[in-house]
């Protein structure tokens, strides 16, 4: 197992746009609070469970989310290649499996859609999802609804605004919060805003979450999970020389924490990668405090990836225990 300190950065913040750099202002000063949870990852489960096979597959593999309904596993991702390919969007795709391991994937390019995170409410009994559009070139945060996880519904455009990374959602009580980018001081950052079961905003966006690492300034997205009474997150950091690594966050009474740890090894071992994200949305196994954790990785850089030549994408999962501090 692995236990290891981590630190707060303290933020105050009041917002008053969801449209602009948020001013806020950071007390840098750093307060020591220990993770509620130990982890391990179980290094012999990893498997590439996708490739790139189709035309609209040859550049990129881009952020996708999985979710297992009964004996269902479900995916949507997005991809870039040869066949559909523009300055923002590429192709918005569906995959199913039996195992979460074999796909068998079907191209939706009915609505162009990026950033997407889609989630089932099984009380409702539908898919819920959020997601950047562009409308006669005006770019929204936008909610879906689909019935299947394939035709899709636009039923509310909740943000003038895209914010460029990857959303998660996480479901509390009656709530919905959203982890999502917002830009501060020119730094890529966490930030979280909160909506009710009829999309009305509760919170706008704010600023969560600084980077505590002086090499790596930017936090590209969040990956947000909930695991229990615990919402963890599986970020990866990036700086202006392109490089990055991942590592682990957490929230604890409604603020966001960044470990020091560096997990960018235990996913991509014997493995040419320059450049990869975290899916969020850990998928329980049947082994005890046990998870699928779902990432891919490229073989180029994040600035160069949408035109290298011969890019190789990939989509893996590995099995992650994580253990609440009160159980271990």
């Amino acid at each position: 197992m692995k236990i290891f300190s981590i630190f707060l950065i303290i933020i105050l913040i009041t917002c008053n746009s969801c449209f602009y750099d948020i001013p806020i202002e950071v007390d840098m000063a750093k307060k020591k609070v220990e993770t509620p949870f130990e982890y391990e990852f179980l290094h012999s489960s990893r498997e590439v469970i996708l490739k790139q096979e189709h035309p609209w597959e040859t550049q990129a593999l881009f952020y996708f989310n999985v979710i297992k309904k009964d004996s269902l596993w479900q995916m949507w991702y997005m991809s870039i290649g040869e066949e559909i390919y523009n300055d923002y969007f590429g192709a918005f795709n569906y995959a199913y499996s039996k195992d979460g391991a074999s796909w068998v994937k079907t191209l939706l390019n009915n609505q162009p859609i990026v950033e997407q995170f889609i989630n089932y409410d099984e009380i409702e009994n539908k898919y819920r999802m959020i997601g950047v559009v562009n409308i006669d070139g005006n770019y929204s945060t936008n909610i879906f609804e689909s019935n299947n996880g394939i035709s899709w519904n636009n039923v509310k455009r909740l943000y003038n605004k895209s914010y460029d990374t990857q959303f998660s959602v996480i479901t509390k009580s009656d709530k919905f919060f959203i982890y999502q980018r917002i830009w501060y001081d020119e730094l890529r950052t966490v930030g979280r805003s909160i909506i009710d079961k009829n999309y009305k905003i509760i919170e706008h966006p704010r600023v969560m979450l600084l980077s505590n690492d002086k090499d790596f300034p930017h936090i590209y997205n969040n990956a947000a999970s909930k695991v229990g009474k615990n919402i963890l997150l599986f970020p990866t950091l990036y700086n202006d020389d392109d490089s990055f690594k991942i590592t682990i966050g957490f929230e604890l009474e409604n603020e966001l924490y960044l470990t020091e740890t560096n997990i960018t090894e235990d996913l991509y071992f014997d493995e040419s990668v320059k450049w990869g994200i975290v899916s969020p949305g850990l998928i329980p196994t049947d082994e005890i405090n046990t998870f699928w954790l779902y990432y891919y990785g490229n073989s180029n850089s994040h600035n160069i990836v949408n035109y290298a030549s011969n890019n190789v994408a990939k989509y893996y999962r590995i099995k992650i225990r994580i253990i609440p501090k009160d159980e271990a």
